[in-house]
């Protein structure tokens, strides 16, 4: 009698154990930031989006970021509106909101009307 109420103890804290792990560690999904920066004054951003879709943002101000969850192909693109700057496009990933950011992927470009893109797979 003593080693069943033994092990349903331990079988009840495993599971409280289990119930408790944040969701985050049993998901494919990454956290994704986009980031454009640059001496660009305003970029037109195509970006793909949380929904597995396609957004587009016209004369956005630089800097700009945008966060959002998702796995799969992550891309953001940022063309230069000036005549002259600099576009950086950055794709930051981490896999918990406890974890540091990393560059996941990076591109510049320089010059008038120039694009910098940014694309990859998770």
């Amino acid at each position: 009698m003593k080693n069943i109420f033994r092990l349903s103890l331990v079988t009840v804290v495993g599971v409280l154990l289990i119930a408790s792990c944040s969701p985050y560690y049993f998901s494919d999904d990454y956290f994704i930031r986009y980031e454009i920066t640059g001496t660009a004054g305003s970029v037109d951003i195509t970006m793909s989006n949380e929904d597995d879709g396609t957004s587009q943002l016209s004369r956005v101000n630089v800097p700009w970021e945008h966060e959002f969850r998702r796995s799969g192909f992550v891309y953001v693109s940022a063309q230069n509106n000036d005549d002259t700057g600099t576009v950086i496009a950055k794709i930051w990933i981490r896999k918990t909101p406890t974890q540091d950011w990393e560059i996941y992927k990076t591109s510049e470009s320089s010059g008038a009307y120039v694009i910098a893109t940014s694309s990859g797979s998770l």
